[in-house]
């Protein structure tokens, strides 16, 4: 698997953990996580991430959202 297409889809796991993606890309992100274990890894990271802000969305210090997704980097 080429780095370039690891990028592309974790800038995009972020969003799909979301619902924020397009029908389109969410089945681009989809396939590619079929067969990529680094990639599902992530996007398992984002989707606990993105749960937990849910539960708890208090307003935090500024960039705190940033530094909360780089978790598992």
């Amino acid at each position: 698997m080429r780095t370039g297409e690891h990028r592309w889809c974790r800038e995009l796991i972020a969003a799909l953990s979301d619902g924020e993606l397009s029908k389109k890309h969410q089945h681009l992100v989809q396939e590619h996580l079929r067969g990529c274990l680094r990639c599902q890894r992530e996007m398992f990271v984002q989707w606990d991430v993105a749960h937990a802000l849910a539960r708890d969305p208090a307003p935090g210090p500024a960039g705190l959202r940033r530094r909360v997704a780089r978790i598992g980097h």
